[in-house]
C-alpha cells in the first residue's frame, strides 16, 4: 500500500495556509486507505455505485429546499462553487480549500473527510484477551452486522445501527471498542446515501419520520460526522407546524403523563385526538399506551432533540419533573406481591425505569447515586423479579438488569455479586449459535434489541464519571431524596454530596451554585471553549517573533549554600516544640558537613535508662531535682508556680491571637474569612 499524507482536510482552510501534499487525481482508491480522519464539517460520501445524474438531481433538490443560496464556506462568495460529491453539503471554491486537497472519484470531486470514510477497516484485535465475554460480544456484533446489511432490515433499524454499535464501544475497552466502532461510519454513509436525502425532500413528513431523522442525525453527531442536515430538519418541523402534543401525546408544562392519549398510528404515523379510538385518516384502530410507555417515550424524544438542538416545544427537564408522579404508579409483580400487576404491565414499568436510568447515566457511562433512585433500586436489586425474567426467557430484560446492577458504584455491585454472576451465566448459556439472543417466536426487531442489550450488559462498564448528565437534574434528585428521607447524613450535619462524588459542606455547595449561576449569566460568548478559541486565533494571527534562548545551569551554584533567608522566630518555635515533645525521628539519618550522622536510636536508649532509673539518683525523695529559675528581666514566668494569688499584668505585645487556618470552607470554624469560591453578587 502506498502511504499518502496523514492529513485529509474536510475543514476548509485559507488559501495561503500551509498544507501538506495530498493524494492526486491519478492515484487509486487503495492509496487512500491510510488517510487519517480530521474532525471537521463535511463527511459521508456516496457509494461507488452511485451515478452522477442521480447525484445532481439530489443536489438540485437540496438547493431548492434551502432557505437561501449558500455561498463559499471560506470566503462567502456564491459564484463558481464546487460542491462535494459525497453529499456532505460542502460548498467551496477550489482555490479557497486548495485543489490538492480534493479527491477525484468516478462520481465527482469529494473532500478529504468523505474520502476518509472509504478507508480499509481490517481489524486484527485479539479477542481472547477479552475472555469468554469478549468472544461472546464479538459474535453478537458480527450477527448485528449481518442483519443490518440486509436491505429490509436496514429500512427498519438502519438509522439506529451505528448508534447502537457506538454505545457498545463507549462502555467497553480493548478489544471490543475498536471492533465495534469500525462499522459505525460505513452504516452512516449508507444511511445518508439511501435514506437522508429522500426523507428531507418529503413534503408530507409525519411525526414518526421526524423521530427517525432525529435519531439518525444524533447518530451522526455521536460519530463526529459533519453534515448540514440539522437546519433542514428544523425547517421541515417548522413548516409542518408540529406541536408538543403531536410529538409526545401530552404537554409536560400543563399536564402529566397520566392523561389519555393514543400512540402514533402504525399506518399513517400521525397523532390523533385523545377522544378518538380510530385513526382519522386511515380508520385504523389506535393503541393507548400505559403511563410508563408515555413517560419513557417523552424522555427519549426530548433527550435526542436537545442533543441536536431541534426544538420540540418542551425540554427534558420539564418531562423529568413528572418523575415522582410516575413513581407513585409503581407496582409489584403478581403473584409475588399482593397488589402486583401482570407481567406485561410490569414489563412496561421496567422499560420506563431502564429508559430513565439510561438517559441520566448517558447510556451506561456515568455512575449513579443509589440514594437518588431508591424506588428504582428496590425493583432492580430484587432477585425475585430477575428470576421471573429468566424463566420467561426475556433476555433483553435480563441484560438490562445486569447492566444496571453495576451502575450504582463498586460497593453496591460487590454486595450483589451473586446476582451479577447469575445474570452473566444465563446470558452466556442462552446465546444462540449465530450470536444473538431472542425468545421463541420473536420478531427480528425484538431479536435485534435483545442482542444489543445483552452485548452491552456482558461488558464490564468503562465508567467515565458521575451522573446525572446535568446539574439541573441533580437538583431535582436531591430535592426528591430529601423529601423521601433517603439521603443519609454523614459525620457533619451539613454535608452535601456533589455530582462528582465528593462530600463538601453546605455553604461550599451554595457557593458552587453561585459560581455556576454566574457562568450561566455570561452566555455562550463567555464559555471556556470560546475564550480559548479566540485566544488561539490571536496567537496564530500574531506576527511577533519570540526568540528562543537556551537556559544553561550555572556551574558556580553550590547546593551547600543556603539559598533561603535565615529561619525566623516561628520556625525556631516549631523546632523547639518538636524537641520538647521528643518527636525527633524526622532527623534520623541526617548528615552534617563534618561527616557525623544523627542516630535517634542512641537517644531513645538513653531515654529508657533514665526512665528505669526512676529518679533515685536525683535525690532522696525519689523526685527529680529541678533547677531554680533565676528571675531577671529576660525570663518570663508562664506557669504561675511562684506567684500564686498575684495578678501579673502582662504586656499586650506578648499576647498573640491564634491564627485560624483558612481551608476554603466557612463551615470549618466560625469567624474564618470568606472562601475563595465566594463571588460578589
Amino acid at each position: 500500500m502506498v502511504e499518502t499524507s496523514s492529513i485529509a482536510i474536510g475543514v476548509p482552510q485559507p488559501a495561503n495556509a500551509a498544507v501538506s501534499p495530498a493524494v492526486g487525481a491519478n492515484e487509486t482508491q487503495a492509496s487512500r486507505e491510510s488517510v487519517a480522519p480530521i474532525a471537521g464539517p463535511p463527511t459521508t460520501p456516496l457509494a461507488m455505485g452511485s451515478t452522477p445524474e442521480g447525484l445532481n438531481s439530489t443536489i438540485q433538490h437540496k438547493q431548492s429546499n434551502a432557505d437561501g443560496p449558500r455561498g463559499c464556506i471560506v470566503c462567502g462568495g456564491a459564484d463558481a462553487l464546487m460542491e462535494c460529491a459525497g453529499m456532505c453539503g460542502l460548498r467551496v471554491h477550489k482555490a479557497c480549500i486548495g485543489e490538492d486537497l480534493l479527491f477525484q472519484s468516478h462520481y465527482g470531486n469529494i473532500c478529504g473527510s468523505c474520502a476518509v470514510l472509504q478507508q480499509n477497516r481490517a481489524s486484527n484485535e485479539n479477542f481472547h484477551k477479552g475472555g469468554v465475554t469478549g468472544l461472546s460480544v464479538r459474535r453478537a456484533i458480527l450477527w448485528l452486522n449481518v442483519q443490518t446489511n440486509e436491505k429490509l432490515n436496514f429500512d427498519r433499524f438502519g438509522h439506529l445501527a451505528s448508534l447502537r454499535l457506538h454505545e457498545i464501544g463507549a462502555i467497553s475497552g480493548y478489544p471490543i471498542k475498536p471492533f465495534a466502532e469500525k462499522f459505525v461510519e460505513p452504516y452512516l454513509q449508507r444511511w445518508i446515501r439511501e435514506k437522508l436525502p429522500a426523507a428531507t425532500s418529503r413534503t408530507a413528513l409525519n411525526v414518526r419520520d421526524a423521530f427517525t431523522l432525529m435519531m439518525g442525525v444524533y447518530s451522526l453527531k455521536q460519530a463526529c460526522v459533519a453534515h448540514e442536515y440539522v437546519d433542514d430538519l428544523v425547517s421541515i418541523i417548522k413548516r409542518r407546524v408540529f406541536s408538543v402534543t403531536d410529538f409526545l401525546g401530552w404537554h409536560p408544562s400543563v399536564e402529566g403523563p397520566t392523561v389519555r392519549c393514543s400512540s402514533l398510528c402504525t399506518t399513517c404515523g400521525i397523532r390523533n385526538s385523545p377522544e378518538l379510538d380510530k385513526c382519522s385518516t386511515c380508520h385504523h384502530p389506535l393503541i393507548f399506551p400505559t403511563v410508563f410507555t408515555k413517560f419513557a417515550s417523552g424522555i427519549l424524544a426530548t433527550f435526542y432533540a436537545e442533543q441536536i438542538r431541534v426544538p420540540l416545544g418542551t425540554t427534558l427537564l420539564e418531562v423529568l419533573a413528572h418523575t415522582n408522579t410516575v413513581r407513585a404508579s409503581y407496582k409489584g409483580l403478581h403473584p409475588y406481591d399482593t397488589d402486583g400487576v401482570d407481567w406485561i404491565t410490569f414489563n412496561d414499568q421496567l422499560r420506563m425505569i431502564f429508559s430513565l436510568l439510561d438517559v441520566l447515566s448517558h447510556f451506561g457511562v456515568l455512575t449513579l447515586n443509589a440514594e437518588h433512585f431508591e424506588p428504582e433500586t428496590k425493583i432492580i436489586f430484587n432477585p425475585v423479579y430477575i428470576n421471573h425474567a429468566i424463566q420467561a426467557c426475556e433476555f433483553e430484560v435480563v441484560g438490562k438488569f445486569l447492566q444496571f446492577l453495576r451502575l450504582f458504584g463498586s460497593a453496591k455491585a460487590a454486595e450483589n455479586f451473586s446476582l451479577i454472576n447469575v445474570c452473566e451465566q444465563v446470558l452466556l448459556m442462552n446465546q444462540l449459535p449465530d450470536g444473538s439472543w431472542c425468545k421463541k417466536n420473536g420478531q427480528i426487531t425484538d431479536q435485534y434489541k435483545a442482542t444489543v442489550t445483552c452485548a452491552k450488559a456482558l461488558l464490564p462498564p468503562s465508567i467515565k464519571g458521575y451522573g446525572p448528565v446535568s446539574t439541573d437534574f441533580q437538583r431535582l434528585l436531591d430535592k426528591w431524596a430529601r423529601q423521601a428521607g433517603a439521603v443519609k447524613r454523614g459525620k457533619g450535619v451539613d454535608e452535601k454530596l456533589l455530582v462528582c462524588g465528593g462530600v463538601v459542606q453546605g455553604t461550599t455547595k451554595a457557593r458552587l451554585k453561585r459560581l455556576e449561576a454566574w457562568y450561566k449569566k455570561q452566555g455562550s460568548s463567555g464559555s471556556l471553549d470560546v475564550l480559548v478559541t479566540n485566544r488561539l486565533r490571536e496567537v496564530v494571527a500574531s506576527t511577533v517573533d519570540f526568540p528562543m534562548t537556551d537556559v544553561e545551569t550555572s556551574p558556580e551554584v553550590s547546593f551547600k549554600e543556603e539559598p533561603f533567608p535565615a529561619v525566623d522566630h516561628e520556625d525556631e518555635d516549631t523546632l523547639t516544640s518538636l524537641s520538647l515533645n521528643g518527636d525527633l525521628a524526622i532527623f534520623d539519618g541526617l548528615k552534617f558537613e563534618d561527616g557525623d550522622i544523627i542516630d535517634i536510636s542512641q537517644q531513645s536508649a538513653s531515654r529508657e535508662i533514665d526512665d528505669a532509673d526512676d529518679g533515685k539518683s536525683d535525690g532522696e525523695s525519689g523526685e527529680p531535682t529541678v533547677q531554680e529559675e533565676v528571675a531577671n528581666d529576660d525570663v518570663y514566668d508562664d506557669d504561675d508556680d511562684e506567684m500564686e494569688g498575684e495578678v501579673i499584668a502582662e504586656p499586650s505585645e506578648m499576647v498573640v491571637d491564634p491564627q485560624v487556618l483558612d481551608t476554603g470552607d466557612a463551615a470549618v470554624a466560625e469567624g474564618t474569612l470568606e472562601s475563595e469560591l465566594a463571588i460578589d453578587a
